[in-house]
Protein backbone atom coordinates (compact mmCIF):
# COMPACT_ATOMS: atom_id res chain seq x y z
CA UNK A 1 0.00 0.00 0.00
CA UNK A 2 1.51 3.19 -1.15
CA UNK A 3 0.69 6.21 1.53
CA UNK A 4 1.16 9.87 0.93
CA UNK A 5 4.00 11.82 2.05
CA UNK A 6 2.20 13.63 5.39
CA UNK A 7 2.87 17.32 5.64
CA UNK A 8 6.31 18.41 7.73
CA UNK A 9 3.45 20.99 9.67
CA UNK A 10 2.04 17.88 11.34
CA UNK A 11 4.86 15.52 12.28
CA UNK A 12 7.56 17.90 12.73
CA UNK A 13 6.65 19.57 16.03
CA UNK A 14 5.73 16.13 17.84
CA UNK A 15 8.34 14.67 16.83
CA UNK A 16 11.40 17.42 18.10
CA UNK A 17 9.24 17.22 21.07
CA UNK A 18 9.17 13.52 21.30
CA UNK A 19 13.15 13.88 20.42
CA UNK A 20 14.05 15.79 23.33
CA UNK A 21 11.89 13.81 25.65
CA UNK A 22 13.33 10.70 24.98
CA UNK A 23 10.01 9.10 23.22
CA UNK A 24 10.97 9.22 19.95
CA UNK A 25 10.12 5.69 18.95
CA UNK A 26 6.60 6.02 20.93
CA UNK A 27 5.74 8.99 18.97
CA UNK A 28 6.27 7.96 15.59
CA UNK A 29 4.48 4.62 16.14
CA UNK A 30 1.87 6.64 16.92
CA UNK A 31 2.16 8.84 13.91
CA UNK A 32 2.27 5.60 11.96
CA UNK A 33 -0.57 4.39 12.82
CA UNK A 34 -2.63 8.09 12.87
CA UNK A 35 -1.21 7.99 8.67
CA UNK A 36 -2.59 4.32 8.11
CA UNK A 37 -5.79 5.02 10.07
CA UNK A 38 -6.69 8.27 7.41
CA UNK A 39 -5.86 5.69 4.47
CA UNK A 40 -9.20 4.05 4.34
CA UNK A 41 -10.83 7.57 4.88
CA UNK A 42 -9.08 9.04 2.15
CA UNK A 43 -9.89 6.09 0.09
CA UNK A 44 -13.65 6.41 0.58
CA UNK A 45 -13.16 9.86 -0.37
CA UNK A 46 -11.75 9.09 -3.62
CA UNK A 47 -14.54 6.65 -4.58
CA UNK A 48 -17.16 8.91 -3.09
CA UNK A 49 -15.90 11.57 -5.48
CA UNK A 50 -15.21 9.18 -8.10
CA UNK A 51 -18.93 8.12 -8.77
CA UNK A 52 -20.33 11.37 -9.45
CA UNK A 53 -17.41 12.17 -11.61
CA UNK A 54 -18.49 9.47 -13.85
CA UNK A 55 -22.36 10.10 -13.88
CA UNK A 56 -21.19 13.60 -14.60
CA UNK A 57 -19.16 12.18 -17.88
CA UNK A 58 -22.01 9.95 -18.88
CA UNK A 59 -24.49 12.16 -18.66
CA UNK A 60 -22.77 15.05 -20.66
CA UNK A 61 -22.13 12.13 -23.32
CA UNK A 62 -26.12 11.37 -23.20
CA UNK A 63 -26.96 15.18 -24.12
CA UNK A 64 -24.46 16.10 -26.65
CA UNK A 65 -25.58 12.40 -28.39
CA UNK A 66 -29.49 13.60 -28.09
CA UNK A 67 -28.20 16.74 -29.17
CA UNK A 68 -26.23 16.24 -32.31
CA UNK A 69 -27.96 13.18 -33.49
CA UNK A 70 -31.63 13.01 -32.48
CA UNK A 71 -32.64 16.73 -32.21
CA UNK A 72 -32.13 17.23 -35.80
CA UNK A 73 -34.03 14.36 -36.51
CA UNK A 74 -36.93 15.88 -34.50
CA UNK A 75 -35.89 18.80 -36.83
CA UNK A 76 -37.13 17.52 -39.71
CA UNK A 77 -40.53 16.41 -38.69
CA UNK A 78 -41.42 20.20 -37.85
CA UNK A 79 -39.66 21.50 -40.93
CA UNK A 80 -42.03 18.87 -42.82
CA UNK A 81 -45.51 20.28 -41.00
CA UNK A 82 -44.19 23.51 -41.45
CA UNK A 83 -44.78 24.36 -38.00
CA UNK A 84 -44.26 27.77 -36.06
CA UNK A 85 -41.94 26.60 -33.03
CA UNK A 86 -41.89 28.76 -29.78
CA UNK A 87 -38.25 30.57 -28.91
CA UNK A 88 -36.80 28.29 -26.47
CA UNK A 89 -37.10 25.24 -28.99
CA UNK A 90 -35.78 27.81 -32.20
CA UNK A 91 -32.56 28.25 -29.13
CA UNK A 92 -32.27 24.11 -29.17
CA UNK A 93 -32.22 23.54 -32.49
CA UNK A 94 -29.48 26.16 -33.74
CA UNK A 95 -27.46 24.91 -30.34
CA UNK A 96 -27.65 21.46 -31.79
CA UNK A 97 -26.66 22.97 -35.30
CA UNK A 98 -23.61 24.78 -32.98
CA UNK A 99 -22.77 21.26 -31.87
CA UNK A 100 -23.22 19.36 -35.20
CA UNK A 101 -20.59 22.33 -36.64
CA UNK A 102 -18.16 23.02 -34.34
CA UNK A 103 -18.46 20.60 -31.50
CA UNK A 104 -15.13 18.60 -32.03
CA UNK A 105 -13.79 22.50 -31.94
CA UNK A 106 -15.64 22.77 -28.58
CA UNK A 107 -14.47 19.32 -27.34
CA UNK A 108 -10.43 20.30 -28.15
CA UNK A 109 -10.82 23.52 -26.49
CA UNK A 110 -11.95 21.88 -23.62
CA UNK A 111 -9.83 19.57 -22.86
CA UNK A 112 -6.48 21.88 -24.30
CA UNK A 113 -8.55 24.34 -21.22
CA UNK A 114 -8.21 21.61 -18.58
CA UNK A 115 -4.95 20.56 -19.56
CA UNK A 116 -3.70 24.42 -19.30
CA UNK A 117 -5.22 24.57 -15.83
CA UNK A 118 -4.34 21.67 -14.44
CA UNK A 119 -0.40 22.74 -15.53
CA UNK A 120 -0.66 26.01 -14.59
CA UNK A 121 -1.99 24.54 -10.66
CA UNK A 122 0.83 22.01 -10.78
CA UNK A 123 3.51 24.69 -11.45
CA UNK A 124 2.75 26.53 -8.86
CA UNK A 125 2.08 24.25 -6.50
CA UNK A 126 -0.56 25.74 -5.43
CA UNK A 127 -2.76 22.59 -3.22
CA UNK A 128 -5.72 22.52 -1.16
CA UNK A 129 -6.33 25.50 1.12
CA UNK A 130 -3.35 27.58 -0.81
CA UNK A 131 -5.74 26.83 -3.91
CA UNK A 132 -8.62 28.44 -2.42
CA UNK A 133 -6.91 31.23 -1.22
CA UNK A 134 -5.64 31.85 -3.98
CA UNK A 135 -8.19 31.64 -6.34
CA UNK A 136 -10.41 33.75 -3.89
CA UNK A 137 -7.48 36.57 -3.55
CA UNK A 138 -7.86 36.82 -7.84
CA UNK A 139 -11.38 38.13 -7.18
Amino acid sequence: MVFRTPSRRCFAPPSRQAEQAGKLDHVLERLADYVESRQPDARKIMLATFYPAILTVVAISVVILLMTYVVPKVVNVFDSIHAELPPLTRGLIAFSGFLRDYGIYLAIAIVLGVIAFSRAVCARMISGARWIRACSSCR
